[in-house]
């Protein structure tokens, strides 16, 4: 839990960051390089555990010291850890959630991966412009995943794309954009 807690706090204050200081900005390079890097370090970040180590001559004052004999519980009422009846561990429901959910996005990722991998290898397609063009019946509209571009079945002619699309297609391989995926 103070895993994906810390992972949320740490975006929202990288995200405060990027909206503050970034959006409005027009170096679209540096907003892409400081989102996939925010994104990294709000994964990594609550992995990192700091010591604080004190001074050998340090002492903790005796007045923030309480004894046992003046809690007002009797120690029989004193539960430090919730045991399962089954003797086995269970996670709690909030990790349940969230390792549901992360698969279900990771299983719906890869399929999609795997459709698009399907596509360019059975098939026709045509090398032009350092983009390999896909006739595809995946695509509603034309679009890039690294060197590959999908053209939709029911274009016209798809070896007739116009000059602007490609060039456009053409930057987002060139610039790495479906890494951001």
């Amino acid at each position: 839990m103070n895993y994906i807690l810390e992972t949320i706090v740490i975006s929202g204050l990288l995200f405060l960051v990027y909206f503050l200081f970034l959006r409005k900005g027009l170096h679209f390079k540096y907003n892409r390089a400081f989102i996939l890097i925010a994104s990294f370090v709000a994964l990594i970040l609550p992995l990192i555990t700091i010591s604080i180590f004190l001074p050998s001559n340090f002492v903790l004052e005796q007045s923030y010291l309480i004894p046992i004999q003046e809690l007002s519980a009797p120690m029989e009422s004193i539960y430090l850890t919730e045991v399962d009846p089954d003797g086995g561990t269970s996670l709690p429901w909030y990790s349940i959630l969230w390792i549901t959910i992360s698969s279900l996005l990771f299983i719906r990722f890869s399929t999609g991966l795997i459709k698009l991998f399907l596509e360019i290898t059975k098939k026709e397609t045509l090398k032009t412009e350092g983009l390999t063009l896909v006739n595809s019946k995946l695509a509603k509209t034309p679009f890039s995943f690294f060197k590959f571009l999908f053209i939709p079945i029911h274009f016209p002619d798809y070896t007739e794309i116009s000059e602007s699309l490609l060039n456009h297609e053409n930057a987002h391989a060139r610039l790495k954009h479906s890494i951001d995926i």
